[in-house]
């Protein structure tokens, strides 16, 4: 074949394609639905653009060379086909997702650590003045909690808050845009890093799940992973892989923090993906700690010794995990209510720096000025918690159970109020320390009213911190991760009693931190579906305002369906008169045949104009509308159409219906009473209905 010949007709490829669409001019359509078809190239002026084309058709060309070099090396080498194979693998992605979020927690571990060293070196360098040091004190934090919010408002909105909530959106299948893209990962490290390193009583847990699963996300765009990119499935696997490592990253709990992500993240739960996120927990446990050093060893290490419990400390028990249930709906409620107030105000409302600024001061004061030793962090506080030993002289004065109790109250007024300021904040690690000082407090109080038990307090504080998380998260994982934390197994059976009742009687009073944050946020995700709800049917949710095709569907009338509906999807009947569903089309097909038929247009038209040939001019023809009047040439074929979409008919309950939108993830279905198309339910709209049935019932 002549060479000139093939030139000659990629000219030809190349003019159609980059032909300007005259519908983006004035004498355009006036419904202005042709966005869809916009090219950069289109915008160019004659002449402009040619060195791009050029430089373009060169990287297109070495491109195909190098993928045609590399199959053929595939072909040639098993050994480099499977290579790859095993390169790409899922298992490989989760490894490496596990070893890239260690490497940025320990780094974020090492700047935290600078500013604590920062601090310290301040202080020292000041004059032995209470007042001038509680003031620097104060200043130092004030100007990391400032950082923190310069960062959510200066680089990613998204960042602010726990990240926990927003991905239990994601998981549910909802789109929301802007939480896992790279800015947000940027400030959401760079902002929880100074929020950390500030006195806020915060967290770090919950925005390190939300960069681990943005780190899933940059990831899985690097070419490599392209396979897991494109399906949707294997790419909801690996997010929910994600909220295991930033779990297990933070606190070195792979078990754990599996547990937990399937508990705060999901509805139903896919057992096959189990093995997966137990691979990236353990690969990001197991990075973090032997790049610390500290090897298997426990992060809080207690040596208690096994024994058994009496009937009486098993009825104590008891009453600590429902203690711990009531006092951890208590904090979610009163959230809430801070939250709502804080909107309501507008001294706060309108002046986000404002709450920020008083609560960093009165949280630097406390911390600073306060009898106990706080100012080594929340860690220490565990550590000292969880002790066999005695409480230091520190905590004596004036009175143990007075500094015990003081800290409950100030420390819960001031994570209540923290964890909703529009920062990266966590509340696990807050929430944790204060069980543990609960849990100090009332087996200080058992020792003391009964010395011939042989109470350990510290075995309390165990028990309160992991029954306090699950009264405020309901999750059960609490006690598998305070398992791993002090790497003991002596006090399962109390600390199971108390996580079980502390997650019962909480969700008698209140739904989960969690799902609260979730809600005062407005983010969408489908709640569980409430009794009132098990008496109603498919047809009284779904919509019967659909836009529907027929096979005799015309150009002009595909025009209009796309004018006046963002749909993604539209359903194919046989008639309207039967409405005998066929399947569903894609809108990106309809948009392609659409653009394609007015392509063809301009071509003949130009050739009808350069021929100097009357019987094809525009007039002849009779104009754009009069050639997109014509019936669509539709190809009923995969993956533009697909003849068996998820339907179900109008008698199906809302109980099954909530387990196929929750188990499945699909967007919409199509519901069918005898065969014919009756109605549409967006998941959008199937939300919306969960919500106002809860609210009723």
């Amino acid at each position: 074949m002549p060479v000139s010949f093939v030139q000659q007709k990629w000219r030809e490829i190349v003019r159609e394609i980059t032909e300007p669409n005259p519908s983006y001019g004035s004498s355009g359509n006036s419904h202005g639905f042709r966005s869809y078809s916009y090219d950069p190239v289109d915008v160019l002026r004659h002449g402009e653009g040619s060195e791009w084309r050029g430089r373009s058709m060169e990287n297109f060309k070495d491109s195909k060379k190098v993928f045609i070099w590399f199959r053929r090396l595939q072909e040639k080498f098993p050994i480099v086909n499977l290579f790859t194979n095993v390169l790409s693998s899922e298992w490989t992605f989760l490894a490496i997702l596990g070893f890239v979020s260690a490497s940025l927690f320990m780094t974020t571990e090492l700047i935290v650590g600078s500013i604590e060293n920062g601090r310290i070196l301040l202080m020292g360098s000041l004059p032995n003045v209470s007042i001038v040091r509680c003031f620097f004190w104060t200043l130092y934090s004030l100007l990391f909690a400032v950082l923190a919010r310069l960062c959510v408002e200066y680089i990613s909105p998204f960042s602010a808050g726990s990240g926990i909530p927003e991905m239990k959106s994601i998981l549910g299948g909802v789109r929301i845009g802007g939480y896992l893209t790279f800015k947000n990962l940027l400030a959401k490290v760079i902002g929880n890093v100074a929020a950390y390193g500030s006195d806020i009583s915060i967290g770090r847990e919950g925005p390190f799940i939300m960069v681990c699963g943005i780190l899933a996300n940059v990831l899985t765009k690097l070419p490599m992973f392209r396979k897991i990119r494109k399906d949707k499935s294997r790419k909801f696997q690996v997010l929910s892989a994600a909220c295991a490592a930033g779990i297990a990253t933070v606190f070195g709990a792979p078990v754990g923090g599996v547990l937990f992500s399937i508990e705060v993240t999901s509805t139903y739960y896919l057992v096959q993906n189990l093995a997966k996120c137990f691979l990236c927990a353990f690969a990001a446990s197991f990075f973090v700690n032997y790049i610390e050093g500290r090897g298997l060893i426990a992060l809080f290490q207690t040596s208690f010794q096994t024994k058994m419990f009496s009937d009486f400390e098993i009825i104590s028990f008891i009453i600590l995990g429902a203690s711990c249930g009531i006092i951890g709906a208590f904090f979610v409620v009163i959230q809430a209510k801070v939250t709502n107030w804080r909107k309501a105000y507008k001294f706060f409302a309108q002046d986000t720096y404002k709450q920020i600024i008083f609560i960093s001061i009165v949280s630097s004061i406390f911390t600073y000025a306060s009898f106990m030793p706080l100012r080594d962090g929340q860690f220490s506080i565990i550590t000292l918690m969880f002790s066999e030993e005695s409480l230091e002289a520190n905590w004596m004065w004036p009175s143990m159970y007075f500094n015990l109790c003081y800290f409950i109250i100030i420390k819960f007024l001031l994570t209540v109020v923290s964890i909703g300021l529009p920062i990266p904040c966590g509340l696990f690690v807050p929430v944790f320390v204060l069980g543990s000082v609960i849990g100090r407090l009332w087996g200080e109080v058992m020792a003391s009213l009964f010395p011939d038990l042989g109470v350990i307090p510290g075995g309390y504080a165990v028990v309160g911190a992991a029954a306090f998380s699950a009264g405020c998260t309901r999750a059960l994982s609490a006690s598998v991760i305070i398992f791993e934390l002090t790497g003991q197994l002596g006090l399962m059976f109390p600390v199971l009693i108390a996580v079980i009742l502390a997650t019962a009687i909480g969700n008698l009073l209140s739904p989960s931190v969690y799902d609260k944050i979730l809600e005062g946020k407005g983010l969408p995700y489908l709640p569980p579906l409430s009794t009132a709800g098990h008496r109603k049917t498919a047809r009284d949710v779904m919509s019967s305002e659909m836009n529907v095709l027929t096979r005799s569907v015309t150009y002009k009338e595909i025009s209009l369906l796309l004018t006046k509906t963002n749909f993604h999807y539209f359903p194919l009947v046989d008639e309207f008169s039967s409405m005998i569903l066929l399947g569903e089309i894609r809108r990106d097909y309809l948009e392609e045949i659409l653009h394609k038929r007015e392509r063809e247009y301009q071509r003949l038209k130009m050739r009808s104009s350069s021929a100097d040939d009357p019987t094809n001019s525009p007039s002849m023809m009779g104009g754009l509308d009069d050639w997109l009047s014509a019936q669509a040439l539709l190809e009923l074929k995969s993956p533009q159409f697909d003849p068996s979409p998820f339907q179900l008919v109008d008698k199906t309950s809302l109980t099954k219906m909530h387990f196929m939108f929750s188990m499945l993830g699909i967007a919409h279905t199509w519901c069918t009473s005898s065969g014919k198309l009756v109605g549409v339910i967006t998941k959008k709209e199937f939300m919306k209905k969960c919500w106002d049935l809860n609210q009723r019932g």
